[in-house]
């Protein structure tokens, strides 16, 4: 294994509280850059909504009959299907923000990719972490799932109603190209961008303070990249999930290869008929949190494994964490952008 400057406790300065300086300004950093995606892909969807909609007022000529000026008219006079605006106004946007992140994570904060496999020592069954890491997604999200819709119908009784944007997830046979278009991004491109951002960049630039903070910070960021409290607890639980497999088999492409698949399954669920959904669901979930449970005994014991390098306690990391301006300022947002889906 490759002698890691970071084994040696002077790499991060001659006293710890360098290093909780140094910890710090990476955790401030990677949070400020996700800010600044989230600003770019926002700016950049206005514009693009601003401009496919003044096309669609001019090709319409609606100007002139404001009660007909409605979303639906308006994609309709441009010719495209509302899977294939949503793709332009929302996916696109988050594609570009987030090579603008990678680029922000590499260049301005100095994380690097090929880190990886160069920590600790491996899990002894791979393929077998691999694939019980895919299947226990599935329990993640079910469990998920449960806990999520009790929490809203509480909150729905205490009058308080969660508004979630209507994102198209048309039929093959009715709109191919909608389809191709929206399924290329959730279920292929978007999770390896993700998987690049958090379990590569974030995650190993991380991991030189202790492998446990590196799984623990980049699950953190990204449950928060979610924006909702919808997607609270499934980012939380499959981000752990993710970040221990990537350390533990060394490589990347396992997490990638179970969010490809994690996310292709989800979307397949959606095409389930309604009258067979809930035996589909019960049947997802039963596997799911069996094979969950399974990977818990197999593999939460080689935890112990996980390395720590430098002066500073976990504790203290934690506490660095919390004091970081940069996650202090992204955690506020993202409690603001929670609320707002109870407002608007």
């Amino acid at each position: 294994m490759k002698d890691l400057p970071w084994r040696n406790p002077d790499y991060f300065g001659s006293t710890a509280e360098e290093e909780k300086r140094r910890f710090r300004r990476d955790i401030s950093r990677s949070a400020w850059s996700l800010l600044i995606m989230l600003v770019a892909a926002n700016l950049l969807a206005l514009i693009l909504s601003f401009v496919l909609m003044s096309q669609g007022i001019m090709q319409s000529g609606m100007l002139t009959d404001l009660s007909t000026l409605t979303t639906d008219n308006l994609i309709a006079a441009l010719g495209m299907s509302p899977a294939v605006y949503d793709f332009l106004t929302a996916y696109m946007p988050s594609i570009l923000g987030e090579v603008l992140l990678i680029l922000l994570l590499r260049y301005w904060v100095g994380f690097r990719l090929n880190e990886t496999s160069m920590v600790s020592s491996t899990t002894q069954k791979p393929k077998q972490m691999t694939a019980l890491s895919y299947f226990s997604g599935w329990g993640c999200a079910a469990i998920a799932s449960v806990v999520i819709s009790l929490l809203l119908q509480f909150l729905s009784m205490a009058g308080w109603v969660m508004n979630m944007p209507a994102i198209q997830t048309p039929m093959p046979n009715e709109d191919p190209v909608g389809f191709i278009l929206s399924m290329s991004y959730v279920c292929l491109l978007g999770p390896i961008l993700e998987e690049v951002i958090f379990r590569g960049f974030i995650l190993n630039g991380l991991k030189k303070y202790g492998e446990a903070a590196g799984i623990l910070v980049s699950t953190l960021f990204f449950m928060m990249y979610h924006g909702n409290l919808a997607q609270t607890i499934t980012p939380l639980l499959v981000g752990l999930l993710f970040g221990f497999l990537t350390v533990r088999t060394g490589s990347l492409w396992p997490a990638i290869l179970c969010h490809i698949l994690h996310n292709t399954t989800a979307m397949a669920m959606d095409y389930v008929p309604g009258d067979w959904y809930d035996m589909a669901f019960a049947v997802y979930a039963i596997i799911g949190i069996c094979a969950l449970l399974y990977f818990l005994y197999r593999f939460l014991p080689e935890r112990k494994n996980l390395k720590t390098f430098g002066r500073t306690s976990r504790g203290e990391r934690v506490l660095e964490l919390l004091l970081a301006p940069g996650f202090i300022v992204y955690f506020i947002l993202y409690l603001l952008l929670s609320a707002l889906y109870f407002i608007l």
